[in-house]
């Protein structure tokens, strides 16, 4: 799927120019919009996932998660796995629910070496949505997204641990992890730290 460049340059800095008479201040200059919008048209699939932030985010056209997913559809075809990864959360969290599409993204995003994709990925399989659900399969992914240093991947860990699901319940390893979250800046994970090593 290829974006028309005309199409593409009038709505954008129109939306630019909207920003600017109701004193809102794009994040994206006019000029950095144009290149984005070349790039992309030229198969840059780094810049069609900017572009995708640009019009989720609303910065400085009017805000469409439709354009918003075809624009990440471009940079996870182009093997930016953060564009499969936002792609995902919008059927996650679409009005319809599309958790089978969801996953599915959050599945190639985390094969691409995408941390939060592996997360997402995750937290589908906990909560059995789009899939079936299963512990294992959970635990496996936050401990990648941790491993690569991702806080809520460790946090969620701690809670895995502590309760025992998809793991042998340790409160050892449920500090453990929580102390990673917390040394990773999660506050929660500062929070659960203390609580179990007060007895709180």
């Amino acid at each position: 799927m290829k974006l028309s460049t005309i199409a593409m340059l009038s709505v954008l800095l129109s939306g630019v120019v909207l920003a600017a008479q109701s004193e809102i201040t794009p994040v994206s200059s006019s000029a950095e919009v144009v290149k984005l919008v070349r790039a992309c048209d030229d198969g840059k699939a780094a810049s069609c996932f900017s572009l995708g932030k640009i019009y989720y985010n609303g910065q400085g056209v009017r805000q469409d998660d439709q354009k918003a997913a075809e624009l990440y559809e471009m940079a996870c075809s182009g093997g930016v796995a953060s564009g499969c990864t936002e792609l995902g959360w919008l059927y996650e969290f679409s009005e319809k629910k599309e958790y089978s599409k969801a996953v599915e993204f959050y599945q190639k995003a985390c094969k691409g070496g995408s941390l939060w994709g592996c997360f997402n990925l995750g937290e589908m399989y906990e909560s059995g949505l789009g899939l079936n659900q299963d512990y294992f399969k959970a635990v496996e992914l936050y401990q990648k997204s941790c491993n690569g240093r991702d806080a809520d991947g460790c946090m969620k860990l701690g809670w895995m641990y502590e309760d025992g699901r998809g793991v042998r319940q340790s409160k050892a390893e449920a500090i453990n992890y929580f102390g990673k979250a917390c040394d990773l800046k999660h506050q929660g994970g500062c929070t659960n730290y203390a609580r179990l090593n007060t007895g709180k």
